[in-house]
């Protein structure tokens, strides 16, 4: 893990299955699992994108516009 420190992320996808695939530039690549009982990997971008591999796989998105979890999914939601 410590080699791809100083390395910039190339490239990269979050499958169907919430598992996050990122390829890096000096040849480095690595695959992030989901966790059934917790967030696995939230990633932040520019302007306010956020998205966050749900317990389970599932895949909630922030910053497109409208949230793509709904209330009763969204684990940020305050009740």
């Amino acid at each position: 893990m410590l080699s791809v420190a100083r390395s910039a992320v190339v490239g990269g996808f979050a499958d169907e299955e919430g598992v996050l695939h990122l390829d890096f530039a000096d040849g480095s690549s690595i695959d992030v699992p989901t966790d059934r009982d917790f967030e696995a990997w939230t990633i932040a971008g520019g302007d306010g994108l956020l998205l966050t591999s749900l317990p389970g796989g599932a895949l909630a998105t922030w910053g497109f516009g409208a949230s793509a979890v709904s209330d009763e999914q969204d684990p940020h939601k305050k009740t």
